[in-house]
């Protein structure tokens, strides 16, 4: 499952929010308000993936090839955020260079 914003559509695979009627069940109501909680802490956490690393800036490649990247700085950082910023330090670099030049 995706999460995606009221300007998509609602799919199989993509979870949007309810339009707010003038009147929304409680249900309706915490789902939209848990949606937007998880929503929100998924863009901050992509934020911080960024700000890391500018590569995820602008990656322009082959999905699959970004999934991996993404993947890769995701495992890099919390590693680093378990205090081995030191020793992992360079090995990031390498890393995710390395994904960057195997092609797309």
């Amino acid at each position: 499952m995706i999460l995606g914003d009221s300007g998509y559509p609602l799919l199989n695979w993509l979870l949007v929010p309810i339009v707010e009627y003038p009147v929304m069940t409680v249900a309706e109501k915490r789902y939209n308000k848990a949606h937007t909680r998880a929503r929100s802490v998924i863009e901050r956490i992509i934020g911080i993936l960024k700000r890391r690393w500018a590569c995820l800036n602008e990656l322009r490649m082959m999905p699959g090839k970004c999934c991996e990247i993404n993947l890769v700085c995701c495992i890099l950082h919390n590693l680093d955020y378990q205090s081995m910023a030191k020793r992992w330090g360079r090995w990031t670099a390498m890393v995710v260079t390395a994904l960057m030049k195997r092609g797309n």
